[in-house]
């Protein structure tokens, strides 16, 4: 019997690949997860079932092109996982952002590919975006396109650097191998999932008017994507105004228009991020607005959300027993110093959810990946999913005006929402360790423990911003910084 393998072999050394469970073969009424999450690199591999890695992703001989949009990224580190025998030949394409009147990442990246050997840096394409002052690129996404005449669309949260890859939990959706449409370039008025999804992918990459992503655009019309299931949530920069096109196509008006159809009474909404932002003193200022769109409800309405959140956010103490202990916390915020700060916590604190991810095989492994979902009533079974570059803060999901109701966005962010009757079942059934069941049913690879377990009286949420003396047990204790990582904009929280 087959083993189903994710990695693919990239180079003249054989890749490692992790131990995988028998795998049955492919029957009506078994769906495996439609998220997957990445390989853990000090986890044996009893834990790495299913996983994911980058060279699973970019190693194929046969890629001939990819477009890398990312917040924080190495081009060397990218192009060491892409096979030998493409490199030299591969069209790459990295799109990031910057911020006028700071300093250009574009000067760093073009230095790095510089030193780049065994590689035409004549096919590396650089684009940058511009950003507000509170702006940042934050999407992380992949196009990428195969020599046998198939793209993939590969939507996920690690930044591209060692320590993303390496042992953090991250996710990753990735589209079916997509083949050329019948009819290329015909405009397509199919409604199906698929198709929607097709349209609002290019109606996204257009939105950067770049040289790459206006190629990306013409190679993207150019596929059927009547394979994908999901639906995009994304978020472009801009103010939307409420009788303008685009004003239900990106953000929180995005998120309550595709939830907006999907009946969900009782159950739980969970929202799992790995940054908290400034919100606001009170919960009416923003989260309001959120907890609404995550209930299909209309933003800013005079009933209050239907089911509120809850969030789940990781201690000072798991961050401290983590595979890099307080190391790991370098992307993790939430700033509780200063007054507002407290008073948000007033309302922020009671909804805190520890991130308990022993049966998930990721209890110590540090979160950056970003997830949003409603449980059934019983909260044994989820309704949606959505994995996202988002988390929460103004600046990804926008600011809704309570009083012209115009839509305010400063970030690039992207991600998939998935439902159940996409793959014809009412619900997705929760699954550790592995991305498929015996049973009949649609799975949902968890990266942490559902039903979700409270802040006790002795826990603390994590605050990079705090410093904590008592070591963790790798035998470092942590002042108030930002240790190091830097990304096109220096010290990142991506």
């Amino acid at each position: 019997m087959n083993k189903r393998v994710i990695e693919i072999s990239s180079d003249e050394e054989e890749v490692k690949k992790p131990k995988t469970e028998e795998k049955p073969e492919s029957k009506a009424g078994r769906v495996p997860s439609p998220i997957h999450l990445t390989q853990i690199s000090d986890l044996p591999p009893s834990e790495n079932v299913d996983t994911v890695t980058l060279r699973g992703l970019i190693g194929s001989k046969n890629l001939i092109e990819m477009f890398q949009f990312n917040y924080m990224m190495s081009i060397e580190f990218v192009l060491e996982h892409v096979h030998s025998d493409a490199r030299k030949t591969l069209s790459s394409h990295f799109v990031y952002g910057y911020k006028p009147g700071h300093e250009d990442p574009t000067s760093d990246l073009e230095q790095e590919l510089r030193q780049i050997k065994g590689i035409d840096p004549t096919k590396v394409h650089l684009n940058r975006t511009a950003l507000s002052r509170w702006g940042s690129h934050h999407s992380k996404l992949m196009v990428l396109v195969f020599g046998d005449g198939t793209l993939q669309v590969v939507i996920h949260t690690a930044n591209l650097i060692p320590v993303d890859w390496d042992n953090l939990t991250q996710g990753v959706w990735m589209s079916p191998r997509l083949k050329k449409s019948v009819q290329v370039g015909a405009a397509s008025t199919d409604s199906s999932i698929g198709h929607q999804f097709k349209r609002d992918f290019i109606k996204y990459l257009a939105a950067y008017k770049t040289k790459s992503t206006d190629r990306a655009v013409k190679l993207v019309q150019e596929f059927d994507f009547s394979p994908v299931k999901a639906h995009l949530v994304a978020s472009v920069p801009g103010n939307y105004q409420p009788n303008g096109a685009d004003y239900r196509q990106w953000g929180l008006c995005r998120l309550q228009k595709v939830l907006q159809p999907i009946s969900c009474k009782g159950g739980q909404i969970v929202a799992q991020i790995s940054s908290i932002a400034s919100l606001g003193p009170s919960q009416s200022t923003y989260l309001d607005s959120v907890e609404q769109a995550l209930n299909g409800q209309p933003i800013n309405s005079k009933d209050k959300p239907a089911c509120a959140m809850n969030i789940v956010y990781p201690t000072v103490q798991e961050v401290q027993e983590s595979l890099g202990g307080y190391m790991s916390g370098t992307s993790i915020h939430l700033k509780r110093q200063q007054p507002q700060e407290k008073k948000q916590m007033e309302y922020i604190g009671p909804r805190l959810r520890k991130w308990a991810a022993v049966e998930a095989g990721r209890q110590r492994v540090a979160p950056h990946i970003k997830t949003y979902f409603r449980t059934t009533p019983d909260s044994r079974a989820l309704r949606w999913f959505m994995l996202t570059s988002a988390n929460l803060s103004k600046q990804a999901w926008g600011i809704v005006n309570k009083t012209k109701g115009n839509q305010w966005i400063q970030s690039w962010e992207c991600g998939v929402l998935v439902t159940a009757n996409m793959f014809g079942y009412d619900s997705f059934t929760p699954i550790y360790k592995k991305d498929c069941g015996s049973d009949p049913g649609v799975y949902i690879r968890m990266a942490y423990d559902i039903p979700l377990t409270r802040y006790s009286s002795g826990d603390k949420a994590w605050s990079s911003h705090d410093t904590y003396r008592d070591p963790d047990w790798l035998g470092y204790s942590w002042v108030e910084y930002f240790p190091g990582v830097h990304g096109p904009h220096g010290p990142q929280n991506g």
